[in-house]
């Protein structure tokens, strides 16, 4: 199909998150080593 904006969003919300995930994991990380010390 040439038109499919559903594929795009979806994908576009797979990568937003992904992103978040990962900045939640590093954010978190970042929190325990900080304790840690």
């Amino acid at each position: 199909s040439a038109g499919e904006p559903e594929d795009v969003v979806l994908k576009d919300r797979v990568m937003m998150g992904l992103g978040a995930v990962w900045v939640a994991v590093f954010a978190t990380g970042v929190i325990l080593v900080g304790s840690r010390g």
